[in-house]
């Protein structure tokens, strides 16, 4: 943190650089709440019911499409799939290290849908995938999503108006250029320093970021966050 960020006590009186971070880890614990921490325990179990699967993707927006179809009527081959990988999985330190994993597990799911005859899958299930593997190995890495990807872009090439196409071992590379990044800067630390709860899973915190700067709807976001504060101001927790 820098001296400035030691002379405020609360939330409120940071900028929006510095207060993106202290929503973003208030989403992730929302989330946590919310969600996130019933499905990794129902993840991890012998199977999904159909009725949990359908939670996890209305929760998550995987809107109707080829893939979402393809994803809910075979759900049993998904699962078996990811939980296939689940030693490397576990054993991955950070994003750059799931990639390939989980563009195997696109692949493989690709090649079974098609030898059922399914439905083909025209851009595949990348993000229904990544969201899939972040409930087995939530620590290496986030959750790719369109707005995820569109935030890294710009913090690639702030000025771009037309910024290049991004591969998703790229992703996970400059994401992991960006999550480090933010750790040397304190942003996390900082964050935290704004909440009486520790988020285990630093990687979601980064990812809710790049997601609040891709989404085009960060200014709306942090002017009712701030309004928030304006009514219920968050101390900083004294360390």
């Amino acid at each position: 943190m820098t001296s400035r960020d030691k002379r405020f006590t609360k939330a409120s009186q940071h900028s929006d650089a510095e207060l993106e971070w202290v929503w973003a880890y208030q989403e992730s614990l929302r989330w946590l709440d919310a969600f996130d921490a019933w499905f990794i325990k129902v993840a991890r179990g012998q199977a999904i019911e159909a009725a949990d699967w359908q939670s996890f993707m209305t929760e998550y927006q995987l809107k109707q499409g080829p893939a979402t179809n393809a994803f809910r009527e075979f759900r049993v081959a998904a699962l078996a799939i990811v939980r296939g990988k689940l030693r490397n999985l576990k054993r991955a330190q950070n994003y750059c290290e799931i990639a390939p994993l989980w563009i195997e597990c696109v692949q493989e799911f690709y090649e079974f849908v098609q030898s059922e005859g399914g439905e083909h899958i025209p851009q595949f299930a990348y993000s229904h995938f990544s969201k899939l593997i972040w409930f087995h190995a939530p620590q290496a890495c986030g959750m790719f999503d369109r707005l995820a990807k569109v935030g890294l872009r710009r913090w690639l090439n702030p000025n771009e108006q037309r910024r290049p196409q991004m591969s998703h071992t790229a992703f996970a590379e400059c994401f992991e250029q960006f999550h480090e990044q933010s750790l040397d800067r304190g942003r996390i630390e900082f964050a935290a320093s704004y909440s009486n709860r520790t988020y285990p899973y630093e990687r979601r915190i980064t990812d809710k970021v790049l997601w609040l700067n891709g989404s085009g709807k960060k200014a709306q976001i942090l002017g009712r966050f701030k309004r928030g504060l304006m009514l219920a101001d968050i101390e900083r927790r004294a360390t």
